[in-house]
Parts: structure tokens; sequence; C-alpha cells
């Protein structure tokens, strides 16, 4: 026998009596049919086919924000001291 979690969920109040009149009608506990709906969910989206995915690393360089060559750290520092003192 599968291990049982109680838990709890919000949910609108038309849904939740929608859910146990038709629980009822077909004679199942409220518990029951939501869990069948939640398996056939589940099952539902297993068996979409997953869409293709694009590795990152072939999305490299493909980007561009405009800087051709990225100045060495000293020579950024020495641009950015010089705009602060005004040079």
């Amino acid at each position: 026998m599968k291990k049982l979690i109680r838990t709890t969920i919000t949910v609108p109040e038309d849904i939740y009596k929608q859910t146990k009149v038709k629980a009822s009608l077909v004679q199942e506990s409220f518990s029951a049919y939501v869990t069948e709906a939640l398996y056939e969910k589940i099952n539902q989206i297993i068996d979409e086919p997953l869409k293709k995915r694009v590795d990152p690393k072939k999305t490299l360089g493909v980007f561009s924000l405009g800087i051709k060559k990225i100045p060495s750290r000293k020579k950024l520092y020495e641009t950015h001291l010089q705009r602060k003192l005004g040079r």
C-alpha cells in the first residue's frame, strides 16, 4: 500500500462544490476523486512531447552588447578615476 500524505489545499468554493458532486455521482470519496484527477493530469503532462531544449553553450557569442574588446581591469580603473577626478 502506498504511503498517504495529508495536506491542505485552497481552491475556489465553486470548484470544491462541483468536485464533491461529481465524486458522489461516481460513488467515490472526495479524496479518491481528487487523487485520480491528479494522476490523470500528471500522466497527461508526462505524455506530452517535451519541447526541444537549446544548449546554453550554443547561444554564447550570439548576443552582443556592442563591446568589441573588453579593456583590462587596470584600464577600466584608470578611466573611472579620470571621470571621478574630472580630468
